[in-house]
């Protein structure tokens, strides 16, 4: 008899999508410690804004760009952007929260 290779339907089907199952569980505490983080920072859960809270942030930085002749010069500006990004307990102190939060989510654009 001659050697024959078998036909490829006979064959062990290697899955479709490849898990590796350590990185997925890793990846899912990470997310899940940041959740956490936030809500204790804020002491709230996160959540997204409201449309009226995303216009007034958008409002608000570019308020402080120009505020009391400085960038991120007044201090109330900076504390009200901190506050409606994050609620009570900011990351940062106001100017710097402020300013992080303006840059990053595209306000000052």
């Amino acid at each position: 008899m001659l050697d024959r290779a078998e036909p490829s339907f006979l064959m062990a089907r290697q899955p479709l999508i490849r898990v590796d199952v350590d990185r997925f569980k890793a990846i899912t505490a990470a997310a899940t410690g940041f959740v956490l983080m936030l809500f204790a920072c804020t002491g709230e859960p996160a959540r997204a804004l409201t449309a009226n809270e995303e216009a007034a942030l958008k409002a608000l930085c570019k308020a402080g760009l120009k505020a009391n002749g400085g960038i991120w010069a007044s201090e109330r500006i900076n504390a009200a952007i901190a506050t409606l990004a994050f609620g009570r307990n900011w990351p940062d102190d106001a100017q710097a929260t402020a300013y992080k939060t303006c840059t990053t989510r595209g306000y000052v654009n």
